[in-house]
């Protein structure tokens, strides 16, 4: 098939570029539908009925290119969504050490029981950070960091705070 002979290349190639077009042409034709030439571009994917087609064919009547970000790689719509990626895995392994630790001496999720947890906790990470602090780098009972510790205590906190502003 060549993509060049479908009615509305013109117009795509406007919007997008002819390279562009032709590619997208071509992997349409390759997909094995059967173009008839007189075609528009909307008739030529198999999602020409969808929200996405109706989406696409109107970016291009308005003249707008309907995939900015379009490579020849792969595209994946995920840059505003969070990158687990960027924590630190071997300090949140010291945390879960610090978890696993409370949970042999009290119990699994015993931390979320405590009364008045939220300051309790405050405190905690307040005594571990001055323990680190001061250059006492590991608690003596556990074995690990002040710093995990306190960690593990933030996240306690932070717990607390979301769960009092979902009531």
């Amino acid at each position: 098939m060549k993509a060049k002979k479908l009615r509305c290349f013109k117009k795509v190639a406007k919007v997008i570029g002819e390279e562009r077009a032709e590619e997208e042409l071509e992997i349409v034709g390759d997909s094995g539908l059967t173009i008839n030439t007189s075609y528009t571009l909307s008739a030529c994917f198999h999602w020409y009925s969808s929200p996405q087609g109706y989406s696409f064919w109107d970016s291009i009547n308005k003249g707008i290119d309907p995939c900015p970000n379009m490579k020849k790689e792969g595209v994946k719509h995920d840059g505003e969504k969070m990158r687990p990626s960027l924590l630190p895995v071997e300090s949140l392994e010291q945390i879960l050490e610090v978890l696993e630790f409370g949970a042999k001496k009290y119990a699994p999720d015993n931390w979320k029981k405590v009364e008045d947890g939220e300051q309790r906790y405050l405190d905690a990470m307040l005594r571990h950070t001055m323990s680190h602090m001061k250059g006492e780098l590991v608690d003596e009972e556990s074995g690990l960091p002040h710093m995990a510790h306190a960690g593990c205590c933030l996240l306690f906190l932070l717990h607390f705070m979301k769960e009092k502003s979902d009531e």
